[in-house]
C-alpha cells in the first residue's frame, strides 16, 4: 500500500500522470485510483475523492514542515520585521541620544552653593549624600538599551509606557527639588544655593525625550517593506 503522494511522483516520473486530474484516492488509507476505477476503497471500504480535493497527508505536513524549518521561513508581517541595528529613525536615534546626554549631565553642576562659601555639586555628588538622586543616573542607563533594543514597530509600541516613565522620571525629580526652598539655616549658619547648568540640562532633556518617547516608533500603518511602501494602503 502506497500514500497518494508517493504514488502520483512515481507515476509523474514514468510519464503516466502530467497532473493530478483524473486521480482519485482514499481518505483514510490515501490509496491512489484512476478515475472510473472503482467508487470505494477496497481495503477501508471508504469512497474514494479527488486527490486535489483532499489535504495533505500525514507524511506530506511532516515534510512541508521539515523544509520550512531547513530553510528558517518565518511568516511575518512587515511591522514585525527588525529594522538594520544602524537605522536609528522613528525615535531610536534620540532617545539613546538623549540618554547619553543625560548621562553626562549628572556629572555636570547640579547645585551651586553661594553662601556662606563657593561650591559646586554635580549630580554624582549629591548622590553620595542622598541615594534618592541615583534615581535620575539610573533611568537615563536604562533607557539607552531599551530604546537601542527595540528594532520591530510592534516592539517599539509595546515599549512605548516603560520608556514614557523612564524619560519622564529625572523631569519629574528635578520639578520636586524646585519645590524645596533654596535658603536654608542649619545650626544657626545660613546656606544658599542656587540650580546649576546640569540640573536645567537633565530637566530639558527629560521633557525632550517624554515628547519623543510618546510617539517611539511612529505610526504603525507606516512601514517601509522590502520592496516599496506601505504609506497610504490598508495593511491586514
Amino acid at each position: 500500500m502506497h500514500y497518494a503522494d508517493d504514488v502520483a511522483s512515481e507515476k509523474v516520473k514514468r510519464g503516466k500522470f502530467l497532473r493530478a486530474d483524473g486521480l482519485r484516492a482514499c481518505p483514510f488509507c490515501r490509496e491512489l485510483f484512476v478515475e472510473g476505477e472503482t467508487e470505494n476503497c477496497p481495503e477501508c471500504g471508504i469512497a474514494v475523492r479527488d486527490l486535489q480535493d483532499l489535504p495533505d497527508s500525514p507524511d506530506a505536513e511532516r515534510l512541508i514542515l521539515e523544509e520550512v524549518g531547513a530553510r528558517q521561513i518565518k511568516a511575518t508581517i512587515p511591522q514585525a520585521e527588525p529594522l538594520p541595528w544602524r537605522d536609528w529613525s522613528r525615535g531610536r536615534g534620540l532617545l539613546c541620544a538623549m540618554a547619553l546626554l543625560g548621562l553626562g549631565a549628572f556629572y555636570l553642576p547640579w547645585a551651586v552653593q553661594t553662601v556662606p562659601e563657593t561650591f559646586r555639586f554635580t549630580g554624582a555628588d549629591m548622590a553620595h549624600k542622598a541615594s534618592f538622586y541615583w534615581s535620575v543616573f539610573t533611568a537615563w542607563l536604562v533607557l539607552f538599551p531599551a530604546a537601542a533594543s527595540r528594532r520591530t514597530l510592534l516592539k517599539m509600541h509595546g515599549a512605548r509606557p516603560a520608556l514614557v516613565m523612564l524619560s519622564a522620571l529625572p523631569a519629574v525629580s528635578c520639578a520636586w527639588l524646585l519645590t524645596k526652598s533654596t535658603k536654608l539655616v542649619v545650626k544657626g549658619v545660613p546656606f544658599e544655593y542656587h540650580w546649576g547648568v546640569g540640573f536645567w540640562a537633565t530637566m530639558a532633556l527629560s521633557v525632550a525625550a517624554t515628547l519623543v518617547a510618546i510617539r517611539f516608533g511612529g505610526r504603525l500603518e507606516d512601514v517601509t517593506v522590502r520592496k516599496g511602501s506601505s504609506a497610504g494602503a490598508v495593511l491586514h
